[in-house]
């Protein structure tokens, strides 16, 4: 009991140390383009959701999510291939291993195809293997995690917990859907709405992340860890007090 208490504490001194800013800097940028290449799958996959006769037809529904996995593709290569350019930057260099390592988000996110289960309603499935999958890094990071030193393995561990769980996906999809049975794809008329959707959310990713980015880049790692904590604290009582009531 009294180890189970001393890796306790250890753990929550990580979390709430300011060092811990080393991962906010790079894992902004990340869930910037994780959040805008969600947003462009959800544009195209809002389509499945309106027309019920796409879902009863199966070469129409393999046809349309390979188009939008095909277009996924594409705005995953880019938007990493620009992380990889990114990361050799002055500002990011010290950054690189971390910025690459949360960065996988987007290639896992890729092969996931999570809105294929939620246009499904397979709400069952996914609970179940995002439950198992952060209970296993929760007790992973109580295991590994020691200290602020200790930020290559929380990264890896966090990537794990969030989508690590998609490498099930590509074996399950099958149940639903089969991709790439087609040699001719239509991918022009899912650009427009695509574009608008595009510039709403790097326009909210600016809005919601420049916070971190601005105190990072005036004060340094420790403020934005200071700030950072503060903001998931009155976060997690924001929706405690939102749930209560």
């Amino acid at each position: 009991m009294k180890h189970l208490r001393t890796d306790a504490e250890a753990f929550l001194h990580f979390l709430i140390d300011p060092g811990i800013a080393v991962l906010r800097i790079p894992g902004d940028r990340v869930s910037d383009g994780s959040q805008v290449g969600a947003d462009l799958v959800g544009a195209a996959g809002d389509e499945l959701n309106l027309d019920a006769k796409i879902r009863e037809n199966k070469e129409q529904l393999n046809q349309l999510c390979s188009e939008i996995v095909i277009i996924n593709s594409i705005s995953t290569a880019v938007a990493y291939t620009g992380l990889v350019l990114c990361s050799f930057l002055p500002v990011l260099k010290n950054y690189q291993n971390i910025l690459l390592l949360c960065g996988t988000t987007m290639i896992f996110n890729l092969i996931g195809v999570n809105w294929i289960f939620n246009i499904f309603e397979d709400y069952v499935y996914i609970t179940v293997r995002t439950f198992v999958f952060q209970v296993l890094a929760l007790i992973c990071m109580f295991c590994f995690v020691r200290s602020s030193d200790d930020y290559i393995i929380y990264a890896g561990l966090v990537v794990m917990a969030n989508v690590g769980s998609n490498i099930f996906n590509i074996f399950y999809k099958r149940k639903y859907i089969k991709l790439f049975g087609r040699k001719h794809y239509e991918l022009k008329k899912h650009l427009p709405p695509i574009l608008i959707i595009f510039g709403m959310s790097v326009a909210s990713q600016i809005y919601l992340n420049m916070d971190t980015t601005m105190i990072g880049a005036m004060k340094g790692e420790t403020e934005v860890g200071l700030y950072s904590a503060a903001v998931k604290l009155n976060r997690t009582l924001t929706t405690l007090i939102s749930s209560a009531c």
